[in-house]
């Protein structure tokens, strides 16, 4: 019962809830009812927080590169440093450079040329890094799915067949009871039907836990159920099969 009151009010504070003993606790595992569909669409891993938490920082990490390269170039102007108004490209091919706001724009980054390529460089080495962080974390996420979907068959076969051990295991248990009223058995046996039956029904129990904890798992490697989302975009791409047919 301690331990029970601590997991109870560890949930609440899970749920944001003040950890009160409040929660009505089933006396049962809820059963899986919706099973796995084919063809889940590959695109609900950008659910993902982790995926889109990469996706942001390799997009800023594209944008830096594009900055950096874009330093390399003359800020040209279309006003002078004198307030007065003048066509660049006439400054330009002037080798007077009269205007001398427009040519330290121009030289600007010349003098600078080895601080800009630098930055290029290091702003490309962060890119390379934050793509292969990026593959790494779709690689981890591929592998999680992959893993949970395995144990589900896995743990989906076995609960099956323990239901119907156990189920065997209660019959047993029954024709025990009546075999010793009616004085054929002695009392030890039906003591070992009973404990057969015990252990049939903790191991389903086991096993059924497990299975939910791997659906759990597996809504996590999704980044969320299979819900509206999934069954929209595979009914999208079998609109789309049609088409091409």
């Amino acid at each position: 019962m301690r331990l029970r009151d601590e997991e109870v009010r560890r949930l609440e504070v899970m749920m944001g809830h003040y950890p009160s003993y409040q929660i009505v606790l089933a006396s049962e595992l809820p059963i899986i009812v919706q099973s796995v569909p084919s063809g889940l669409p590959v695109e609900l891993l950008k659910r993902r927080p982790d995926i889109r938490a990469a996706e942001s920082r390799l997009a800023a990490a594209d944008n830096r590169v594009k900055v950096s390269k874009k330093n390399k170039l003359p800020a040209l102007r279309l006003t002078a440093s004198g307030g007065t108004s003048t066509n660049e490209l006439t400054e330009i091919l002037n080798t007077e450079f009269k205007t001398w706001g427009l040519f330290g724009n121009l030289i600007q980054p010349l003098i600078q040329g080895g601080r800009i390529a630098a930055n290029i460089n290091r702003s490309q080495a962060i890119r390379a890094q934050t793509l292969a962080d990026y593959e790494q974390i779709v690689l981890k996420a591929f592998r999680e799915v992959e893993s949970t979907l395995a144990a589900e068959v896995y743990l989906k076969e076995q609960e099956a067949a323990l239901g119907d051990g156990a189920l065997e295991a209660l019959e047993a248990e029954r024709l025990a009871w009546n075999q010793y009223q009616k004085g054929l058995i002695d009392v030890v046996t039906v003591l070992e039907s009973q404990r057969r039956a015990f252990d049939s029904k903790r191991q389903l129990l086991q096993i059924s836990n497990q299975r939910l904890q791997n659906r759990i798992n597996l809504y996590l490697a999704l980044g969320g159920d299979f819900g509206q989302l999934a069954e929209t975009v595979i009914v999208g791409r079998s609109n789309d099969e049609r088409h091409e047919k």
